[in-house]
């Protein structure tokens, strides 16, 4: 997950936010103001005609048991279900057991 300083200088003084964007891309919280808003289900984001920073990078939790693929990569198995590619295109791999 990635932390974004919005940079945007507006011609109307919109004040600018800090952002929570989740690994694919979506918007899972912001702060304003007043405070942290967190979304329970993350909403599309779209950063055209907008300039960022990035604050922080913060490791997503991934629900489920860690294991390592054969290219050194990372996967997570939860529910029967894999993080893998292989998963994602065939429904089934070789991290499930």
């Amino acid at each position: 997950m990635k932390i974004l300083q919005e940079i945007t200088v507006w011609e109307d003084n919109t004040p600018n936010h800090v952002y929570h964007v989740n690994d694919a891309g979506k918007l899972v919280a912001f702060e304003n103001g007043s405070g942290l808003k967190t979304f329970t289900v993350p909403l599309q984001f779209d950063r055209r005609g907008r300039k960022f920073i990035t604050l922080e990078e913060v490791a997503e939790k991934q629900p489920g048991k860690e294991v390592k693929g054969s290219n050194g990569k990372i996967y997570f198995v939860h529910d029967g279900k894999c993080t893998c590619t292989g998963f994602k295109f065939r429904g089934t791999c070789k991290h499930i057991n």
